[in-house]
């Protein structure tokens, strides 16, 4: 199954994710992902770094919360770009997306709500929320969504 995984990893990574210049000379984004699935946190990850990105990911909203206060303090370099799932064992990523817009050092930093939980309440708020996206998990796989993110990343720092 990994061996299969793997190759089909490949394949998908060529296929989408612009591969015409090699990963070593692309730009290395920083994501932090949010997510307390571990099968899922596994799956971006890969994604994620197979695709030349730095990736660092905690499961929990408490967790996350620490990272984005170690960010504001310069102890850990920001991310390029955020990406949280609403649905979390503690603390709504909804909070977390509203604690990130709190500090205006985040304004710049696109926040992606990646989830399975989508209500129209909930759709309506995160599009009002400035620099942020609502993306349902079924509607991509992780490695077009990592294409996605970096098309997104590539565009904004041209």
């Amino acid at each position: 199954m990994t061996v299969v995984y793997l190759s089909n990893c490949a394949v998908l990574n060529s296929a989408y994710n612009g591969a015409t210049m090699p990963i070593e000379e692309r730009k290395k984004y920083k994501v932090f992902f949010i997510e307390d699935e571990p099968g899922i946190v596994e799956l971006y990850e890969a994604a994620f770094s197979g695709s030349g990105f730095e990736i660092k990911s905690v499961t929990n909203g408490t967790d996350a919360l620490t990272e984005i206060t170690l960010f504001k303090k310069g102890r850990e370099k920001k991310p390029d770009v955020i990406v949280s799932d609403i649905l979390l064992p503690d603390i709504s990523g909804l909070e977390i997306l509203k604690e990130i817009r709190n500090s205006h050092e985040f304004d710049q930093i696109p926040v992606i709500m990646l989830t399975n939980y989508g209500t129209n309440e909930i759709k309506q708020t995160i599009a009002k929320t400035p620099n942020a996206r609502h993306v349902l998990k079924l509607d991509t796989t992780p490695y077009v969504f990592v294409s996605e993110v970096r098309k997104m990343m590539d565009l904004r720092s041209a």
